[in-house]
């Protein structure tokens, strides 16, 4: 599991000329999905929009995804002559029912002081993507969840009864809360700072301030190999959802859901 915060992300520009007006790239920094980057591209294939963060930085996630695909790379310089790495994210996924578009991405990097990105946005099908927020900085790694934990799904979609019957409904927004149970070993390295890290960084954010999260199962099959399942998040903690217990002889014990931040 990984945590960014505190989040360092800046801009550069004003992004790229197909931005919708009121969909403007400062969203890309904005607290809610729902306030997003948005562009109406032609003819073009691909679009740029020039990043950077404002501190040190190890990782950066792009959450609220509405596109085909996604080049992020990063550069320890302005003039994005001296690349650090790169990678290529699908935006659309084939699922049982279909396909379906890829909400959230996440990419880790040798720790730079600072850093410059460029994300390439691929508008070969969809002429008008859409990035809910980017987040980077300092990404802090901690132990997996337990395995098991639950995927919660909160729709706040509103349903009405007709008088004869019928279901009058307007869809809304769903948001992934995912219920996670750490246990930390105590002789674990590092294991009293985890514990106490989390601790305060709830008292930190609390319910109000969302946070960069890549949540994984951690899980291994009988040969060793991983199985892990990724949840990239930009999420809080669920209001009264946290707990941290202290065990007497061999772990230290964390309890919370996280709630995304629509």
């Amino acid at each position: 599991m990984k945590i960014i915060y505190p989040d360092n992300a800046g801009l550069v520009d004003a992004g790229p000329a197909e931005t919708v007006p009121e969909f403007g790239v400062s969203h890309l920094t904005s607290e809610h999905l729902s306030q997003p980057w948005k562009a109406a591209v032609g003819a073009a294939t691909n679009i740029t929009i020039n990043l950077r963060s404002n501190g040190p930085a190890s990782a950066i996630a792009v959450f609220g995804m509405q596109l085909d695909g996604l080049l992020i790379e990063v550069f320890s310089d302005a003039l994005l002559t001296q690349p650090v790495g790169s990678k290529t994210f699908d935006g659309v996924e084939q699922e049982l029912f279909g396909p379906s578009m890829i909400e959230s991405c996440w990419f880790d990097f040798a720790v730079q002081n600072q850093a410059w990105f460029r994300l390439t946005v691929n508008t070969t099908g969809n002429k008008n993507p859409t990035i809910g927020r980017v987040s980077t900085g300092v990404a802090v790694a901690l132990t997996n969840p337990k395995w098991g934990y639950s995927q919660g799904i909160q729709d706040y979609s509103t349903v009405n009864r007709a008088r004869n019957g019928a279901k009058l409904g307007r869809a809304k927004l769903t948001a992934r809360n995912p219920k996670l149970t750490l246990e930390i070993p105590i002789h674990q390295p590092g294991a009293r700072q985890q514990f106490d890290g989390l601790i305060e960084l709830y008292g930190q954010v609390k319910s109000v301030t969302p946070f960069a999260c890549l949540a994984v199962e951690g899980r291994k099959d009988s040969s060793g190999a991983s199985l892990d399942h990724r949840y990239a998040l930009w999420a809080s903690f669920a209001q009264g959802s946290f707990s941290a217990s202290e065990g007497s002889y061999s772990i230290h014990t964390l309890d919370f859901t996280l709630e995304e931040h629509l």
